[in-house]
């Protein structure tokens, strides 16, 4: 099933306020491990600078779209794709496209918190920056506060990453992608091993990234869509159910799964 994000509406936009043309947008795709297909004719839009959060129940296939959108799904032995995504209107999967390349352009953040063990906390940081071309410091430091985590670790940047809290890694991870100045961000349930006072924090950096950067969030929180993202796609077997702006899908979905999903009768 293919379904396009129909002419949403900017952040506080009045009626007739387009959101800005898409800055990420998948085209039919469809993504097998091995014989098994788990995602279907998938097309979703993502606008420059929004935040589109994609919601479903485990195994719905929201996390390897994300996995293809920067070409990690690829380095699954035996997975495939087809389709295409399109990142500035030029497709990602084009074969004179370096897939590193997209990987910096397109930054993407975990479940688990995956700071690199044997490094200290600037390192983490600086090896993005050096991928991005930076070396300074002064790129440490913008990366660690836009991050929310730069009062917490200025005086102890030269300590082990894994020294930080679960919450804080999961900052240093955010702030690592940051580091390399992608024009996308994508987010694979950064919360689910967090702890409220964490999850309140990375939700407040998503919230602040709008319009800096194009966000794509994968979670299974319906409240937590609601509140960082300007739209909202659901999931179900592979498929994209319905997609609208979220205020629009949660309280008037179309669909009666998407309701059956938003109301917690099933997922």
């Amino acid at each position: 099933m293919s379904v396009l994000v129909a002419e949403p509406r900017a952040p506080g936009a009045t009626d007739g306020a387009l959101a800005p043309a898409p800055r990420v947008r998948v085209e039919q795709l469809s993504a097998w491990f091995g014989s098994r297909r788990v995602v279907h004719d998938v097309s979703i839009d993502c606008p420059s600078g929004g935040v589109t959060a994609i919601i479903g129940p485990s195994g719905c296939g929201k996390s390897t779209v994300l996995r293809c959108v920067n070409r990690l799904h690829e380095t699954v032995p035996g997975a495939r794709t087809s389709g295409r995504i399109l990142l500035d209107h030029a497709d990602v999967y084009d074969e004179r496209v370096n897939p590193v390349s997209i990987r910096r352009r397109i930054g993407m953040v975990f479940q688990r918190a995956t700071p690199f063990p044997h490094w200290s906390i600037r390192e983490n940081v600086l090896a993005a920056a050096r991928a991005a071309g930076g070396t300074h410091d002064i790129i440490v430091e913008q990366a660690l506060e836009r991050a929310a985590l730069w009062r917490e670790v200025k005086d102890r940047l030269h300590h082990p990453a894994t020294a930080l809290s679960i919450g804080q890694q999961q900052r240093l991870c955010v702030a690592r992608a940051l580091a390399a100045r992608p024009d996308v961000l994508l987010l694979d349930e950064p919360t689910a091993a967090l702890d409220p006072i964490s999850t309140q924090r990375i939700e407040e950096l998503v919230y602040e990234l709008r319009g800096a950067l194009t966000v794509v969030i994968v979670t299974h929180n319906m409240q937590q869509a609601a509140r960082v993202s300007d739209q909202t796609v659901f999931m179900l077997a592979g498929d994209v159910i319905e997609a609208d702006a979220t205020d629009t899908l949660v309280t008037r979905p179309r669909d009666p799964r998407t309701e059956a999903y938003i109301t917690g009768r099933f997922g």
